[in-house]
């Protein structure tokens, strides 16, 4: 925590709060990221305090670990009163038990094996679930519109650094490749029975994946959970190992098991999709207003960018 008078007020109320809501007396509380505490109790177990905005967010994964029964999933537990989580200062809060351990590296290869293992197996045990409180399914074309608006709102800072060719080569690799999927999903995977029991993570980064002390891989972090096609939980992956890979589509290719031609083909055209170099780039910009770290942050993001065209040349010719 800052030593700022303010962190330490709401820190000291939060402490309060929780012996006085939650029966639940706190040792030691440290600050991870906004809304989010590892905090040790008066009995020295570990846990992890969480703050959403939405109930909603809660609910789904309540139902979610209520009916999963899956070693790989650390799921929420009732505060010391028995309840699921908490109303304080617009947040609602959970409570996990904290689990020591690292993040997986995408660089290494046992790691992406034991991520998307644990991904497929956390896609095969939710298959078919009974959830009643269904998240709606995640509109991943909106999303990857999304991102075109972000770079578009960018060409004028991108443009004026000297980019403009790299500007226009993602713009339109963007417009390509999405009206490229849209084709080809149709009709709507969606809509396909043989997905409609589906459920995805929705946020595969490394970082939502944990290795213990033991070796033991964990999928943490369940807040964009959603029915949808597990291919869409593919791409995101996909697309996340090819920077260390060395955007070779035969090594991903030893990892999916498509449920149907479309599933691959769908597959195939979402990683010619740059969504996760405008996620990257925005990520950086919005953090700085240094046109000189952002020149050179443009620099590198080109190099990276040659390597991803070429990556798609050899997509569009197979």
């Amino acid at each position: 925590m800052s030593n700022n008078g303010k962190d330490d007020s709401i820190l000291n109320r939060l402490v309060v709060f929780l012996k006085d809501e939650a029966c639940l007396s706190i040792q030691s509380i440290n600050l991870i990221k906004p809304t989010i505490y590892f905090i040790i109790d008066q009995h020295n177990q570990q846990f992890i305090l969480k703050g959403y905005r939405k109930n909603e967010t809660i609910d789904k994964q309540l139902e979610l670990f209520n009916q999963l029964d899956a070693s790989f999933v650390i799921p929420f537990c009732a505060f010391p009163n028995k309840k699921q989580y908490l109303l304080w200062e617009g947040y609602y809060w959970t409570l996990q038990k904290y689990c020591s351990g690292r993040k997986l590296n995408f660089n290494n290869k046992k790691d992406r094996d034991d991520a998307w293992k644990t991904m497929k197996q956390f896609h095969n045990q939710t298959n078919e679930l009974n959830l009643t409180r269904k998240s709606r399914s995640t509109d991943f074309i909106s999303k990857w519109q999304g991102r075109l608006d972000k770079w578009k709102q960018s060409k004028e800072l991108i443009n004026y650094l000297g980019f403009p060719i790299l500007y226009d080569e993602i713009e339109e690799q963007l417009l390509h490749s999405i009206d490229a999927f849209l084709s080809i999903n149709q009709p709507a995977i969606e809509e396909n029975p043989l997905y409609q029991t589906n459920w995805i993570h929705g946020d595969v980064a490394s970082h939502n994946f944990l290795r213990d002390n033991k070796g033991n891989v964990y999928l943490i972090d369940f807040d964009l959970l959603s029915a949808s096609p597990s291919i869409y939980d593919e791409i995101q992956l996909g697309q996340r190992y090819l920077p260390y890979i060395g955007h070779d589509f035969n090594q991903l290719a030893d990892y999916i098991e498509p449920g149907s031609t479309q599933a691959y083909q769908l597959f195939r055209v979402a990683l010619t999709i740059p969504a996760d170099f405008v996620r990257e780039w925005w990520y950086f910009v919005v953090k700085t207003n240094e046109l000189t770290k952002i020149s050179h942050f443009l620099i590198d993001f080109q190099l990276s960018w040659e390597e991803r065209k070429q990556f798609v040349r050899k997509i569009n010719k197979t």
